[in-house]
């Protein structure tokens, strides 16, 4: 287990010990580039990291890559509210369904 200080912690993902407080009292959402630097230096669940669930399947000693247009669209759901980006999974769910038909 990674036993840190908020301001240690705060450093080694880059940001400030006011924003990482602010972050976990969800007054304000981390940048793709904070969860990815998070998930690079700790080894976390990247879908844990974004959606508060994780995948049980994960493997998480599997080294995880995305793609600039993955980053991209990242950035971008992550300016969506909760509400939103729900919205957005169910999107992808429905249209992952129809393609397997």
């Amino acid at each position: 287990m990674h036993e840190k200080t908020q301001i240690e912690f705060a450093d080694q993902i880059g940001v400030s010990q006011g924003t990482l407080s602010e972050i976990e009292q969800n007054k304000y959402n981390p940048s793709v580039e904070v969860i990815l630097r998070i998930h690079d230096k700790y080894e976390t669940d990247i879908e844990w990291l974004l959606t508060g669930r994780a995948r049980a399947d994960l493997d998480h000693k599997k080294e995880f890559s995305i793609t600039g247009y993955e980053f991209d669209i990242l950035q971008q759901l992550r300016k969506l509210s909760q509400l939103d980006r729900e919205e957005v999974e169910e999107i992808i769910m429905l249209k992952l369904k129809w393609k397997a038909k």
